[in-house]
């Protein structure tokens, strides 16, 4: 489950020491989740799949948690995921993955039917559908969002206007359950390319089995562009996310430079969120927007100043 935690507690549902010896023995009662859990629930059930996995449930919390060594895996969860399931358009642990839904645009069009000419609505859609109305949900905000939704191998999102499918070889939605169109398809081919290009990488010939499913040639996207440059645009689509505790700013894509790496030359290093190679390049970051305030000092002291990490 992909979700914001929002500025609610919801202790009740957050695995820590104090209530670790409860959860797993006694369990936690179905009234007590949040709506967002509940009804990822269903959406698990309903697709047959028997076991979820939440970050605040699965990873211990507070004192004496294990976020320092489980936050370093989390990579491994969503590239050995079945699905994730996105609740996109909650700003917080209470909103759910099913939102009200405003009736749908609609105008009317005549048209001849046979002998007889009839009035046949016919739905609007924002051309933005994939970039503004999916990724400009409340979710994709999040920097740890930004590893989920690039490293799981298929993703249902749950929006407040409809449901969306993203996977390595299709991208759809209930306007478009066959496939988004090709001239609104640009954020998702590019999304879907590399998607396809780190999840070849994480099945090296070392680590994959005769039950890995295959994995497709990437489709979709530009088949010449090279890592660097896809983690470029990574860095940037990245960084304009937000986190709670700015000192996870790398460890939240840690995980996607993990594969970044193993597609690139053996002799390449990685450091402070930058490549060895067109190091001269990387070094000419600059802030797009912000208002004038003091660097944290904790960022000071992990990253270079001269770092887009610090």
């Amino acid at each position: 489950l992909s979700h914001c935690w929002g500025n609610t507690p919801f202790s009740a549902c957050t695995l820590t020491r104090e209530n670790e010896a409860e959860f797993t023995t006694a369990g936690i009662p179905i009234t007590h989740l949040t709506n967002n859990f509940r009804e990822a629930i269903d959406v698990a059930r309903f697709i047959g799949v028997k076991f979820i996995w939440i970050d605040s449930l699965c990873i211990m919390q507070g004192e004496g948690g294990d976020f320092a060594s489980e936050g370093d895996m989390m990579h491994a969860v969503y590239l050995n995921s079945y699905c994730n399931i996105v609740a996109a358009d909650s700003r917080d642990s209470s909103s759910g993955l099913f939102q009200p839904r405003e009736g749908e645009d609609k105008v009317g069009k005549e048209e001849w039917r046979g002998r007889r000419r009839e009035a046949v609505p016919k739905q609007v859609l924002d051309e933005g559908l994939w970039g503004d109305e999916l990724l400009g949900a409340p979710i994709y905000e999040r920097g740890w969002v930004f590893q989920e939704r690039m490293l799981s191998p298929r993703l249902l999102h749950f929006t407040d206007t409809q449901i969306f499918w993203d996977c390595s070889t299709l991208s759809a939605c209930e306007a478009f359950p066959t496939g988004i169109p090709y001239h609104l398809d640009q954020h998702a081919s590019i999304d879907r390319h590399w998607r396809a290009r780190l999840q070849a990488a994480s099945r090296s010939p070392s680590t994959s089995t005769s039950k890995d499913p295959p994995f497709p040639t990437p489709i979709g996207g530009p088949k010449d562009v090279s890592p660097e440059t896809f983690w470029r645009t990574a860095v940037q689509k990245y960084t304009s996310c937000l986190l709670t505790n700015q000192l996870d700013k790398t460890v939240a894509i840690w995980s996607v430079a993990k594969l970044v790496r193993d597609l690139l030359p053996s002799t390449e290093t990685y450091g402070g969120g930058m490549w060895s190679t067109r190091l001269e390049e990387q070094l000419a970051w600059r802030v797009e927007a912000s208002e004038k305030s003091r660097r944290l000092g904790d960022l000071q002291t992990a990253w270079p100043s001269w770092s887009w990490a610090s």
